[in-house]
């Protein structure tokens, strides 16, 4: 019979279980080897094979390190049988992390979009949820990465950020929304690197009280992607949020995708000074008969860009690429989609000497360019 472990034993057996399983020589790593090259076309079913059956070895691998993890918790599952039925379930993610990670994921067949759930989705639902309000509870202390996209309602932010505040990865995803639930909501996260949000809410944007509260993880985060993917309205980021990309000091990786623009949140991207990586994404509503105009100019100041992806309709233009090629002197990688640019424009490009092709031109609506790089 397991002793049943005291809260501060417990706690202390759970963080030793978790040092040792990502110290331990024999951990299995969770990324197969990707297929060698292709040489010769007669070798495709031969590196097919030789692909699938690395894939297979190192499932049953997982496999065996995941019963083996399980044998070595035991003594954590004593008088706690919802802590033992979750880390049955393998979907989490959280024993083959030990006790790192947790994933609240959706069921294979469902509709992250659909707007009327049947009965049974809902039970599902719920009891995840339970179980994952659950872990934050129990150790959130303990988690480093947590994807809780599945539940796309604000009320879980506070749990959050008052159990889990040395969490590095977090994505989020929102579709009913309380203002009050993202107040000071990242206080107590002091080490997030990389932060998403998939905003799937028809008529609201980001609130004030959340981009204010973004200000909090500037000195840390790495990388920020926000996604919105409303279906029938255009939804454009609130002003505030460029006082909070002000903060991102540290930010090197920055992807917006699917809101409008707007001119001030453009001037604060072009002073994010350590940025490295950006993509800025916004498909046009069909009803939308006059797109906005907006300056992407202050992009082009980015000394230390690499890859600038701008699927934007709007801005880029033959001073834009004139002054990126002027200072972005680092860029490898280019994609823009516009309608505005000539000879003059792409002839600057000539003088990015690292520049690469992406992925062997730079694509706009009218004109297609390859840029011949001597």
């Amino acid at each position: 019979m397991t002793i049943e472990l005291s809260p501060t034993e417990w706690r202390k057996e759970l963080i030793s279980f978790s040092k040792n399983g990502f110290t331990s020589s024999d951990i299995i790593c969770y990324k197969n080897k990707a297929p060698e090259q292709l040489v010769n076309p007669n070798d495709i079913k031969r590196i097919k094979d030789a692909f699938m059956k690395d894939c297979n070895e190192n499932r049953i691998k997982r496999r065996a390190q995941y019963d083996m993890r399980m044998i070595q918790m035991r003594p954590l599952f004593a008088g706690l049988p919802q802590f033992e039925k979750i880390c049955k379930n393998r979907d989490n993610f959280f024993v083959d992390s030990c006790c790192k990670t947790y994933l609240l994921r959706d069921d294979e067949d469902e509709d992250k979009d659909k707007d009327i759930y049947e009965d049974s989705d809902m039970d599902k639902l719920h009891e995840k949820v339970i179980d994952l309000k659950y872990i934050i509870n129990l150790c959130g202390y303990n988690l480093t990465k947590l994807d809780v996209q599945a539940y796309p309602f604000s009320e879980i932010m506070p749990l959050i950020n008052n159990n889990c505040p040395n969490l590095e990865i977090l994505l989020l995803a929102f579709k009913e929304i309380e203002s009050q639930d993202f107040e000071n909501v990242f206080s107590n996260i002091s080490h997030l690197m990389s932060l998403t949000i998939q905003w799937r809410c028809e008529y609201s944007t980001l609130p004030d009280t959340l981009a204010k509260s973004l200000e909090q993880v500037g000195g840390t985060l790495d990388y920020f992607y926000l996604q919105c993917i409303s279906k029938n309205n255009v939804l454009c980021l609130p002003n505030s949020l460029a006082l909070a990309f002000l903060r991102f000091v540290v930010l090197k990786r920055l992807r917006i995708h699917g809101f409008e623009p707007s001119q001030l949140l453009i001037g604060a991207i072009g002073l994010m000074e350590n940025l490295v990586n950006l993509s800025f994404f916004f498909s046009w509503k069909k009803h939308q008969m006059i797109p906005k105009k907006i300056d992407m100019h202050p992009i082009g100041y980015l000394k230390n860009l690499e890859m600038l992806n701008i699927d934007i309709d709007s801005g880029v233009t033959d001073e834009f690429l004139i002054n990126l090629s002027n200072n972005a002197r680092k860029l490898k990688r280019l994609l823009i989609i516009d309608t505005y640019i000539t000879d003059k424009g792409i002839d600057a490009l000539k003088n990015l000497k690292g520049l690469k092709t992406y992925p062997g031109k730079v694509i706009m609506k009218k004109y297609k360019y390859n840029i011949k790089l001597d």
